[in-house]
């Protein structure tokens, strides 16, 4: 197997899945009480941790990317992989005090799934008070372990979706016995062809 994976850094309001660096960084602030999230739902949202290298600067930012293999994975873990043969594109995003934009355009060589055209990554997010609101393509992962998820995964590419979560600790809004309590309302649009028709959505507290 020979693969090709060649990308400059992009910057995002949260940190994304394959991102196994955050992730060590993160669990090390989980573990000395420096984060106020949990670290098994991706994204995160950088404003949950409370260290400098966290931050993401306001303004905007572009990069690019060029990937392949001739043996694609097929079963991804947390730091992601190759997904098809050979894949370009550009990633331009933009975070304001309260908006967040990205677009990511791809092109792949040979897809499995015959979409050679790709908007994985792109997304549109808004923040009031403590809350963001968001729709758009981005790959997800709930759970603790690092090669798969029952719940959800990067296994498959991002399907479209609106979410509706947190992006900063609440207090007051839902409380369980052993302190606070978090939710996250996403629902995801299935494919075009599949026979369920309605949107299928998830509810994580």
């Amino acid at each position: 197997m020979t693969a090709l994976s060649a990308q400059t850094v992009h910057a995002s309001p949260w940190f994304e899945p394959s991102d196994s660096y955050a992730r060590f960084k993160l669990q090390q602030s989980a573990d000395r009480e420096d984060l106020d999230a949990t670290v098994t739902t991706w994204p995160l949202a950088r404003s949950n941790a409370k260290s400098d290298w966290a931050t993401n600067p306001i303004g905007g930012t572009a990069s690019f990317f060029i990937n392949g293999s001739t043996d694609p994975r097929f079963v991804r873990g947390f730091d992601g992989g190759v997904r098809e043969a050979g894949q370009v594109g550009v990633n331009l995003e933009y975070i304001g005090d309260a908006v967040a934009i990205g677009l990511s355009p791809s092109y792949a060589i040979d897809p499995t799934d015959d979409e050679a055209v790709r908007f994985d990554g792109s997304y549109l997010a808004a923040t009031q008070y403590n809350w963001t609101v968001g729709a758009g393509f981005i790959d997800r992962w709930w759970g603790p372990g690092w090669q798969s998820s029952m719940i959800l995964s990067s296994n498959a590419r991002p399907v479209p979706s609106v979410w509706l979560n947190p992006f900063e600790g609440i207090n007051a809004v839902f409380q369980a016995y052993d302190g606070e309590e978090r939710a996250i309302v996403l629902i995801n649009f299935m494919q075009k062809q599949q026979r369920v028709k309605v949107p299928v959505s998830a509810i994580r507290s």
